[in-house]
């Protein structure tokens, strides 16, 4: 039962960031040591999708359908929030096209491996947490929920690290369908997990943790985003760099239009003046004949 200040709501935001933080670092961990690309079998996939869900899902609210109450799915929120982006919303476009996703359970599963494969959770997640956005936020879901708090900020952050996983996840598996349940055992070590206050002992078991493991797990969350930020800004600078490389093929281009086109207009010029004085002499030699032959 949530207590009357909502502290019972902020523990479960608490912990769904710290399983966040955890969960992306044994990922990426995964995919450094992993000789091949991971897929849907590897448990860290499995255990970071199954987080990121229980993530969106937090303090969703029950939308009413025509046939009852609709929970758990936050499919019309991806909808609405993902067309103010062509390339997001194409995303949502590909996944309505598939026969063997039939639940929007499914289709919500399947978003999440495929932006994970694009590389794109952490933009998606941006788009998602505009502030622009907060009316479509609220709407959605409850004022204490982890999209609708600074904690939403915080998960963003930590997926910028993800993106240089390399992943080819099936999205039409029959596990689309099932429970995704989290595997709490990865993560109930000393320090990973906060419990609350120890009604005994007055003393909360999050202060019972390492120093050593919080600093290590700081300094992994920082890497990561470290990682994240310079394989962004490595993308954006190849762009650049092809753009750059385009414009200078373009402008190359139009130097070789725009030199024939003076050599052309120069070609014309002389011709005409050429025409001209052929004219001039043409018309001197008649005046010369019309005189030595008068009528």
């Amino acid at each position: 039962m949530m207590n009357s200040d909502g502290s019972d709501v902020r523990l479960q935001r608490r912990n769904l960031v710290q399983m966040v933080r955890l969960a992306s670092k044994r990922l990426i961990e995964s995919g450094i040591s992993s000789r091949h690309q991971l897929t849907e079998v590897d448990v860290p996939v499995q255990q970071f999708c199954i987080i990121i869900e229980h993530i969106l899902r937090h303090g969703l609210k029950a939308r009413r359908g025509f046939f009852g109450p609709k929970t758990g799915s936050f499919w019309p929120f991806l909808c609405e929030i993902m067309a103010q982006s062509d390339d997001a919303m194409q995303s949502i476009e590909t996944l309505k096209c598939l026969p063997q996703l039939k639940t929007d359970i499914a289709r919500c599963r399947a978003w999440i491996r495929l932006s994970l494969m694009e590389k794109r959770l952490s933009e998606r997640f941006d788009i998602m947490l505009d502030p622009k956005n907060i009316l479509v936020r609220q709407y959605y879901y409850e004022p204490l929920a982890v999209m609708c708090n600074e904690d939403g900020q915080l998960v963003a952050g930590l997926l910028i690290g993800v993106t240089a996983i390399d992943a080819n996840l099936d999205l039409k598996d029959g596990d689309m369908e099932g429970v995704g349940l989290i595997d709490f055992s990865l993560y109930m070590t000393d320090g990973n997990m906060y419990m609350g206050n120890d009604s005994k002992t007055g003393n909360t078991a999050s202060e019972e943790g390492s120093t050593k493991q919080d600093r290590f797990v700081e300094l992994m969350n920082q890497k990561n985003f470290s990682d994240g930020a310079a394989s962004k800004f490595r993308l954006q600078l190849e762009d650049a760099r092809q753009s750059m490389k385009a414009y200078e093929t373009k402008v190359r281009k139009l130097e070789a239009n725009f030199n024939k086109a003076t050599n052309d207009r120069d070609m014309m010029v002389k011709g005409l003046v050429e025409a001209q004085e052929r004219s001039g002499t043409e018309i001197q030699q008649l005046k010369t004949e019309k005189k030595r032959c008068p009528e």
